[in-house]
């Protein structure tokens, strides 16, 4: 799974905006690394995926997709925004977080 995780440098190449914290160097006293699990875990492993669009009223949501830890999709859905599109951000993409449950 760390294979399909770009470095800070090559994220930073591709001109994609970096948190500060997520620079080299930048982890304050306290944080603590999570090392990427490489093999399934008793628990439940379920990334979850939002894409967004920008509307008239600002940013609105407009596709939520919910994978396991093989990939498998257990949800996948377009969601209409209540307010029309202006742009729909397709330059971006969104950050795929894994929620442990």
């Amino acid at each position: 799974m760390e294979a399909l995780l770009l470095k800070s440098v090559a994220m930073r190449n591709a001109g994609y905006p970096i948190h500060p914290l997520h620079e080299p160097g930048n982890l304050q006293t306290g944080m603590v690394h999570t090392p990427i699990a490489t093999e399934p875990t008793e628990k439940v492993v379920i990334g979850l995926d939002c894409e967004m669009c920008r509307t008239s009223a600002g940013s609105e949501i407009t596709r939520v997709t919910l994978v396991d830890f093989h990939g498998n999709t257990l949800y996948d859905e377009l969601v209409k925004p209540n307010n029309p599109i202006i742009d729909y951000l397709t330059p971006y993409t969104s950050l795929l977080l894994f929620l442990t449950i």
